[in-house]
């Protein structure tokens, strides 16, 4: 598959996959919001008994209120 329709390989800097050094203020507010949402859902579990191995992984992460600013992102 040589020719102009080749793939682009990561590797040597395709565009396909490239992410920005710096993120977007969006992006960021995405994040923290998508970041707050797992939060809740791990506190609903918790509260409602339930108790596995990936719910005590998860309860040993840090929150993302207790997250410095450089950790969230």
């Amino acid at each position: 598959m040589f020719g102009a329709f080749r793939p682009s390989s990561i590797l040597s800097g395709g565009l396909l996959w490239k992410t920005p050094w710096r993120l977007s203020p969006t992006r960021k507010a995405n994040q923290r919001k998508r970041l707050k949402q797992v939060d809740s859902v791990i506190s609903a579990v918790a509260q409602s008994g339930i108790t596995t191995r990936s719910l005590e992984r998860a309860l040993a992460l840090p929150m993302e209120s207790e997250m410095n600013p450089r950790g969230e992102l």
